[in-house]
């Protein structure tokens, strides 16, 4: 739909109804995005909603890195990924942040096999105030580990990453 007049006596918008391909002068080839949809088929991880609760559970809904505590916005977040057989336990796992679980899965972020956080310094800018609340500020520091020992993440696991 394009706005092509407008009368103000009697407060009336001009539409035209038309492709965008067909709206010479309007919007430029280069501009259009077009949207395109197809089907896919994806083999999906059924057991991850029960890792992520059991793992969340064990870390009393919090990230391990920064302690928010926004379930939503909290992850359960493989130490050894699916796609290299890791386990659905909670030993392979950690609460993180969407921000944190990001930056571990890209290897910015890990944790090493005595719980310290290390991050990766030339990925991040110093003079980035939010790269350096979010990551820098946690390097060197110790992560949240559940209550019972037993869930603790399996510290081989994390000397593999």
């Amino acid at each position: 739909v394009f706005v092509t007049g407008w009368n103000d006596r009697t407060r009336k918008f001009q539409v035209r109804f038309e492709p965008i391909a067909q709206a010479a002068g309007q919007v430029s080839e280069s501009n259009l995005i077009e949207q395109r949809y197809g089907l896919r088929v994806m083999r999906a991880r059924l057991h991850q909603a029960h890792f992520r609760r059991e793992v969340l559970a064990a870390y009393r809904n919090r990230c391990s890195i920064c302690e928010l505590r926004v379930r939503p916005l909290l992850d359960g977040a493989h130490i050894t990924p699916d796609s290299a057989d890791g386990e659905p336990i909670i030993q392979n796992g950690l609460a993180m942040c969407a921000s944190h679980h990001r930056a571990f899965d890209r290897k910015i972020l890990r944790v090493t096999e005595d719980y310290t956080v290390e991050v990766d310094r030339d990925q991040v800018s110093a003079q980035d105030r939010a790269g350096k609340t979010t990551l820098l500020d946690h390097h060197g520091q110790p992560i949240c580990l559940p209550k019972d020992e037993a869930q603790w993440p399996d510290r081989e696991r994390l000397a593999a990453v």
